[in-house]
Formats: structure tokens, C-alpha cells, sequence
């Protein structure tokens, strides 16, 4: 099940941890993705060009998560 998380004014989120999933280290993975043509027409921006820029898109991410700014897609876990 997939939650899609808006923030609101009324009822802001808490601020997100970040987990491995959001981490520096991803850039490789991520501009391997976005550098690809195939996968960006689906995306609608254009190809990344330098690893700089993934790394930027996750600072950016990260930032946006400390200051409660933007939205998520959460896989939603069940503990039994």
C-alpha cells in the first residue's frame, strides 16, 4: 500500500529521518537513473550531466525534509 504524504497548515508532518534510501552516498545510483534519456522523457526534465547535480537533487531533498517543504510517496508497513 502506498500513502502519499501533502503537508498541510493545519496539520504539518514531522520533520523525516533520513534513511539509506536518502543519503549521499545514492548519487551514483541516482545520476546513473536521471543520465539515462530513456528513463527522463518519462520524467519530463532533462538528462543529468555531471554527478554534482545528483548530489545537489538529494541535498535538496534533505533540506526539504528538515524544514517540513514539499511531499513524499511512503510505502506503508504493518507490524504484526
Amino acid at each position: 500500500m502506498l500513502t502519499i504524504l501533502l503537508p498541510t497548515l493545519s496539520n504539518p508532518p514531522k520533520p523525516a529521518s533520513p534513511t539509506p534510501r536518502n543519503h549521499p552516498s545514492d548519487a551514483p545510483v541516482i545520476f546513473k537513473m536521471r543520465s539515462d534519456e530513456r528513463v527522463m522523457q518519462y520524467i519530463g526534465k532533462p538528462p543529468q550531466k555531471d554527478i554534482s547535480e545528483a548530489e545537489q537533487q538529494i541535498q535538496n531533498y534533505l533540506d526539504a525534509c528538515q524544514q517540513n517543504d514539499g511531499w513524499a510517496v511512503a510505502e506503508e508497513y504493518v507490524t504484526v
